[in-house]
């Protein structure tokens, strides 16, 4: 009697990892780049991954095949889409051994990876040191196609670099990767992250007086009326106005508005989600979801003060601020200068607030004992961005001040280091949150191998892009009947679209479909007419 097939034995549902975005979007790439290794292994890897450049990842499991070489050849490891079924009695001992060998891929013999990890990595390390400008990811995937082909490889690299503007670039890559990682920080954020960075929250997203893209007022008007059908969209759309366009105050005045009865959903003019997240909106998003339990969490905190105050009271814990002259501070709470002075928290806050607004980056004290704030009483008492960019001013003022030979500092943040070697063109930012590679010479982004000369600086870019759509505007004109637009290369000043409407060139405005509207070149000038022929280049 032939032996029952036994399942290979799965892990419980509940301990699988919700991948985040960012993972998310990463286990897609890696699963794309080794459709030959197991979905459970890429799975695993992404868990494992602390997050940031995906190439690391793909250059992480690229070294793991290559360290593979000494696995045992009659190890099989079944990848997790290939079936459950395994020989009877194999189950148990299948799971030792892939235990004993967590990281060799699967769905082949370990003992074939290291030779295709080999040659992978030899065309993903000479593509990108050819195409040092074109995204890696896009090279990894074409490292992978290309296989162990020496002419493919050849060839692609030829035909790549006839239309090397045309392959993904480089730096749009690390920009989004940039953003994905900046997207993936607010999606985290916690109550304690908005206490920290803000002193009042609440405050602070309630302020309609900053402008907001129109990517932000797309979400925040997508958003509201997904979440409140019962509210036409014209209603919204008017509160939305009415709050300058930001999301917090419209959806607390929309959340109190009576929904129309005339039905439940709406058929018309239904907002399109917008495709790229707009960060400012998701953090307010975010703080919207929070707020019941940032509001409990400051409730609470409160609470416990007003105790404390009341328990110092009778123990003499409490002092007098300097400057507010509030007697009711703690001493545990007490803000000093070098000199002792005494202050309470939110002055020195204020305080501190208005030197840095003057472009200071040693705080003196309130008074006019001379003396300064430490930076640990500062850290204390400002939000968390303020202190670290008051830091980093301080910190660059201490280094041009030493007066270093060769100190150059990165255009876009305060980071600064120094170079010796003038050859040296391109600033590679140390800073974590920038991170950009800059030239040394134009201060632009790198643009090696071509020339400052050769580069068209962004400045530039603008001012043409500004020319040529003016110029472009100028030309074209659009029918007043079919909105089609179109342009006069040669002929007279009337006009008739393909939908059969007529027009003057020059006035843009419908005319009939004769010559009433036009006086005849060399007559004269007449009142409300346009002239039939003029010169179109000028």
């Amino acid at each position: 009697m032939a032996p029952k097939n036994r399942k290979r034995p799965r892990e419980d549902d509940n301990q699988v990892d919700v991948l985040s975005d960012e993972a998310e979007a990463a286990f897609r790439t890696v699963r794309e780049i080794f459709p030959n290794k197991s979905t459970q292994y890429l799975r695993d890897k992404v868990v494992n991954w602390p997050g940031g450049r995906v190439e690391d990842l793909v250059d992480q499991l690229l070294v793991s095949d290559n360290n593979n070489n000494d696995n045992d050849e009659s190890v099989i490891i079944f990848d997790d889409t290939f079936g459950m079924d395994v020989a009877a009695g194999g189950s148990k001992e299948l799971k030792e051994t892939t235990d004993d060998v967590p990281d060799s891929p699967a769905g082949q013999a370990s003992s074939s990876s290291p030779a295709a990890g080999g040659y992978i990595e030899s065309n993903y390390s000479l593509l990108c040191s050819v195409l040092p400008d074109v995204s890696p990811v896009f090279l990894q995937e074409q490292a992978w196609n290309i296989g162990n082909d020496a002419e493919k490889l050849q060839a692609f690299i030829s035909s790549s670099l006839e239309r090397k503007s045309s392959l993904p670039s480089r730096k749009e890559y690390e920009k989004v990767n940039a953003k994905n990682v900046e997207e993936k920080k607010v999606r985290d954020m916690k109550v304690a992250d908005f206490l920290s960075q803000y002193i009042d929250p609440h405050q602070h997203f309630m302020d309609t007086t900053t402008k907001v893209s129109d990517m932000y007022k797309g979400h925040a008007l997508f958003y509201i009326t997904d979440h409140f059908p019962g509210i036409s969209v014209s209603e919204v759309q008017k509160v939305l106005e009415q709050n300058n366009g930001h999301f917090l105050p419209t959806i607390k005045q929309v959340e109190k508005m009576v929904p129309s009865k005339k039905g439940k959903k709406r058929v018309k003019n239904i907002p399109i989600k917008q495709k790229e997240m707009d960060l400012q909106f998701l953090k307010e998003n975010i703080y919207f979801k929070l707020e019941p339990n940032i509001r409990k969490y400051q409730a609470k905190r409160e609470k416990k003060r007003a105790k404390a105050v009341e328990e110092a009271r009778k123990v003499g814990g409490l002092f007098e601020c300097q400057v507010c002259l509030d007697s009711d501070c703690l001493v545990v709470e007490v803000a000093m200068c070098e000199a002792g002075c005494m202050f309470c928290r939110d002055c020195v806050r204020r305080g501190a607030e208005v030197q840095i607004g003057d472009s200071k980056s040693i705080i003196s004290c309130l008074t006019t004992c001379g003396e300064d704030i430490p930076l640990a009483v500062l850290q204390l008492v400002l939000p968390a961005g303020m202190f670290s960019k008051l830091v980093q001013r301080r910190q660059m003022e201490e280094v041009q001040a030493a007066g270093l030979e060769d100190l150059v500092q990165c255009p876009a943040c305060s980071f600064a280091t120094i170079m010796p070697n003038q050859e040296d063109k391109i600033i590679i930012c140390g800073n974590q949150e920038c991170g950009k590679h800059t030239c040394r010479s134009c201060r632009e982004e790198s643009h090696v191998p071509l020339s400052c000369d050769e580069v068209e600086k962004d400045g530039e870019v603008v001012a043409r892009t500004k020319l040529e759509t003016a110029m472009t505007e100028a030309m074209v004109r659009e029918c007043v009947n079919c909105k089609k637009r179109f342009f006069k290369d040669e002929g007279c000043n009337k006009m008739q679209c393909e939908c059969g409407q007529s027009m003057c060139y020059l006035c843009r405005k419908p005319v009939a479909n004769d010559y009433s509207h036009f006086y005849a070149q060399g007559a004269s000038i007449a009142k409300g007419k346009c002239p039939l022929w003029s010169d179109n280049t000028n």
